[in-house]
């Protein structure tokens, strides 16, 4: 039987940033994880990591370019296995101006806080390219520069005359609107103008992206109530799963089985009926992996812990009041009726 070797090989860029934009997320990619070994480029990425921040494959998204500052042309994002570094440099990148698409033709906005949001790697020495933000209607920014010679000798060839990889990093936060503001964590992009190259062979573009893949839309919702004992869950397939054995379910009381994948089921169809009725006011948790379809079978996607709670055994009547024509004694009421005690002290109803 033939089996797949996963090279996990990680690479370190130590390049000097001489100058530094306004922000401070402006920084080297100090080093990415392949599934391949060096001198066998493309080199497929699995996770990049710039300084103590790492993102891995599943909230990556990698750039197509064209020749115009027309954001209009982007292409749909690829599949994970997709995202190649030093394969060569994307076609028409020879000009001045163009543009990069990360989003599939979407808007973009901020989905991992104040880390960085854009990677680029380049074959080279870190060229200080002029980048700006396509803001919402093809409106482009004013552009930010790159710092001067910002790259690093990897000793990971490109394929693109001999030069090595180099990466640097950053943020929405640093590109500005048509005014010269700097964007914020919530701004939303179409894109990204390079409006000077200045020798800038870029081997690719990423970008972070909410995680796709990742199994949504839980029923019963996270954190439900009252939940009936004969449920059955469901949920919205991730983007990648694939139709045979897609999903993974792990269901049950304990919070640290579900949560460590413990047990699990493969299985096709996005919902899952438990094998016996479910106890009265009992919290359960269940998560959902989604596993890819080939060929990147052997990724999966670790998805959200949610839980409900089932139905009690009898519900409390509240707000009642109890009128009687008579009572059996002078001192008791008829509140012992509804008050859950039923009897008196003589063992009597009200």
């Amino acid at each position: 039987m033939c089996k797949k070797l996963i090279y996990l090989v990680s690479f370190v860029l130590v390049p000097a940033l001489a100058t530094s934009l306004c922000s401070a997320t402006v920084a080297p990619v100090t080093s990415v994880t392949t599934d391949n070994p060096p001198g066998s480029p493309p080199y497929h990425l699995l996770s990049i990591t710039v300084g103590s921040y790492t993102v891995d494959v599943s909230r990556l998204a990698s750039g197509t370019s064209t020749t115009t500052l027309d954001p209009v042309n982007g292409t749909a994002v690829p599949l994970p296995d997709d995202l190649e570094i030093g394969l060569q440099y994307n076609a028409g990148e020879t000009t001045d101006a163009f543009t990069v698409h990360m989003f599939g033709g979407k808007l973009w906005t901020d989905s991992n806080g104040d880390n960085p949001d854009f990677f680029l790697f380049e074959a080279g020495n870190g060229d200080n390219a002029s980048i700006a933000a396509i803001l919402p209607g093809g409106q482009v920014g004013q552009a930010i520069t790159l710092p001067e010679d910002w790259g690093g000798d990897t000793g990971y060839d490109s394929s693109l005359n001999g030069q090595n990889i180099v990466g640097i990093s950053f943020a929405i936060t640093d590109l500005l609107d048509a005014a010269g503001n700097p964007l914020t964590n919530s701004s939303i992009i179409e894109g990204l103008a390079i409006t000077d190259r200045s020798g800038l062979d870029p081997s690719d573009w990423c970008a972070v992206v909410p995680p796709p893949a990742l199994a949504k839309n839980p029923n019963p919702a996270d954190k439900a109530t009252d939940v009936p004992r004969d449920v059955s869950l469901s949920w919205t397939p991730g983007e990648f799963a694939a139709l045979v054995n897609g999903h993974k379910v792990y269901f049950g009381e304990s919070f640290n089985n579900v949560n460590d994948a413990i047990g699990g089921v493969a299985q096709d169809a996005n919902s899952y009926t438990p094998a016996q009725r479910l106890d009265f006011g009992t919290t359960y948790y269940w998560r959902i992996d989604e596993v890819n379809a080939p060929p990147t079978s052997h990724i999966e996607f670790k998805g959200e812990v949610w839980h409900f709670t089932t139905e009690p055994v009898a519900y409390a009547i509240e707000n009642i009041t109890a009128t009687a024509s008579s009572t059996h004694m002078a001192n008791t009421g008829t509140e012992n009726t509804i008050n859950g005690s039923g009897l008196d002290a003589n063992d009597l109803h009200s």
